[in-house]
């Protein structure tokens, strides 16, 4: 495990290593979530509340959204899309390294970087506008939220990594997590909460992964939930935890034995 440390600790060092980069990043993360709480102070000036939610309430889902988008969102399926379309893929091959954890300790490294400087939004928002932003009601509460997180890392990280695996079986799947991002942060609750969908919609993001990516959590959070149902979300996140994991073997491995067969 000691040299995929040392590839998460190149990668965060490559990340922080230009600081205008830096303070750009910040900038750019405090102006869509100050567009957001303009946006939403706006919305409620003669509403206690929309579909459940209160002002305070749906300001904090933005920033967890946010803020979890840029924690879990572990690899960027395009890269390994790209590797296939320029052909440095086959370098991975001969390398004493296992590639799905190469990857993941790879994004995590990236994704550090983005946390410290998420995290520093965050405090600058907290400072202008507490008010607006809300704790977990409970210890249960914050510690199911922390589970959930970990759980959807791994959900978020296999499935990535089945979307770039499909490069073994098309000549240029650069475009798929394109239209895949859309569907994603439709039913993710990126775009809204999953509750301002039509029905027919909630109805299909519940037989659907991405509920759990981000969504599922910031309900936990924000005590949406009953602890039956937070046990059955863990549950049903297990479940597609299990399957994705499995699509993604099934799609390495024998993309891997075809690309070798093509190779040779």
């Amino acid at each position: 495990m000691k040299k995929y440390f040392t590839v998460w600790k190149m990668e965060l060092q490559r990340s922080m290593q230009f600081k205008a980069n830096f303070f750009l990043g910040l900038l750019s993360n405090l102006i869509p979530i100050i567009a957001v709480v303009i946006l939403w102070s706006v919305v409620y000036q003669n509403k206690a509340s929309i579909a459940g939610f209160s002002k305070a309430q749906l300001v904090s889902y933005y920033l967890l959204i946010y803020f979890t988008r840029t924690l879990l969102n572990i690899l960027d399926p395009r890269l390994i899309c790209h590797e296939f379309y320029i052909g440095t893929f086959s370098n991975n091959l001969i390398r004493p390294i296992n590639y799905f954890l190469f990857q993941f300790f790879q994004s995590l490294g990236s994704q550090t970087g983005k946390l410290i400087i998420m995290l520093l939004s965050i405090i600058v928002i907290y400072v202008t506008g507490s008010q607006n932003i809300l704790f977990p009601i409970s210890p249960l509460a914050f510690v199911s939220f922390l589970l959930s997180l970990v759980l959807s890392a791994a959900l978020i990280y296999t499935f990535n990594f089945a979307l770039g695996s499909v490069s073994f079986y098309v000549s240029d799947a650069a475009n798929l997590p394109n239209a895949a991002d859309i569907v994603v942060d439709l039913f993710s609750g990126v775009f809204f909460p999953i509750v301002f969908l039509p029905h027919l919609l909630q109805n299909a993001a519940k037989l659907l992964p991405f509920a759990y990516f981000y969504s599922f959590p910031i309900d936990l959070y924000l005590g949406k939930l009953t602890v039956q149902a937070g046990i059955t979300g863990f549950l049903v996140m297990l479940v597609h935890l299990l399957i994705s994991g499995l699509i993604c073997r099934v799609l390495w491995k024998k993309g891997l034995d075809r690309y070798i067969a093509v190779g040779g």
